[in-house]
């Protein structure tokens, strides 16, 4: 037998939209509840660049990184041309930051549930629970040590914040226009490591994104200092077109190159797909916000 909640909002996912949403509405007076299929280990786990500029937390109105979520100040980005003797430097007087993504949304988080949002780790979205043709919520399965515990979240507004993968989007009815699958050509499928380099970089407090179709077909690869010696180094290939996985490409290009390959310790490397292009026609339907 399933427990009963009811909210105001629910939110499923609590990735960098999720969590910034439950962030935002920490004071508003709604009930708000968060869920991720995630452990406090793993949240904002999806491997990204790091990289973000001050602008947006000032636009927004989120908190700076701060302590062990902040780990390098950016005030600048070199493009690179495919030959690469052709560099153009971005620039803005706020700068950036390269961020600990994990440490970042666990400050968003706990900040949230300081202010009365509830949130549930450990907890997979099973299904969207449809009551006379419209959503009124999410079915869950909360993991703990003493077994799993059931649970329906009633809400009067539904967020899927599960980014590409759809996790209550994907289960809905089909004639919702909300429900567009997204195109594989409208994403790419990026993969990164997080090194310890046997030289000090030059230039910590710039990040540096290359454009070169044989490395990096329909994408770019990228080299984002997080310090003096560690770097967040990937590549991000179009899907769709039938281009090599991009892990195959880091071996090939990547691990051979003298900056790139001067690998003293492997910290993290994992991949991920992610949306590129064009956003889905609706994002919202009654009381749905994908």
């Amino acid at each position: 037998m399933a427990t009963e909640y009811r909210y105001d909002v629910v939110i499923v996912g609590l990735g960098p939209a999720g969590s910034s949403l439950a962030y935002l509405l920490k004071d508003t007076g709604l009930k708000v509840a968060g869920l991720d299929i995630a452990d406090f280990s793993r949240v904002w786990g999806k491997p990204c660049g790091d990289a973000i500029g001050k602008g947006h937390f000032l636009e927004t109105g989120l908190p700076l990184p701060k302590g062990e979520a902040m780990m390098q100040i950016v005030n600048a980005v070199d493009i690179y041309s495919p030959s690469e003797e052709v560099k153009i430097r971005l620039s803005e007087p706020e700068g950036g930051f390269m961020i600990d993504r994990n440490k970042y949304g666990l400050q968003l988080l706990e900040e949230a549930e300081k202010s009365g949002v509830d949130v549930y780790l450990n907890t997979h979205a099973l299904s969207p629970i449809i009551e006379n043709g419209k959503l009124a919520g999410v079915y869950a399965k909360k993991h703990g040590e003493d077994g799993d515990v059931y649970i329906k979240f009633y809400s009067k507004i539904v967020v899927d914040a599960t980014g590409s993968g759809g996790a209550i989007k994907r289960k809905l009815p089909s004639s919702w226009p909300v429900v567009e699958p997204l195109k594989p050509t409208d994403s790419a499928v990026a993969y990164r490591k997080i090194v310890e380099l046997d030289y000090d970089i030059e230039e910590p407090d710039v990040i540096r994104i290359y454009i070169n179709a044989d490395i990096a077909p329909g994408g770019y690869w990228w080299l984002f200092p997080k310090g003096r010696r560690i770097a967040n180094i990937g590549i991000g290939v179009q899907r769709g077109r039938g281009y090599p996985h991009p892990r195959h490409l880091y071996e090939k290009y990547l691990s051979r190159r003298p900056d790139t390959g001067r690998v003293v310790r492997l910290l993290n490397e994992a991949g991920a797909l992610l949306p590129t292009r064009r956003p889905a026609n609706t994002i919202v339907w009654d009381t749905l916000l994908v």
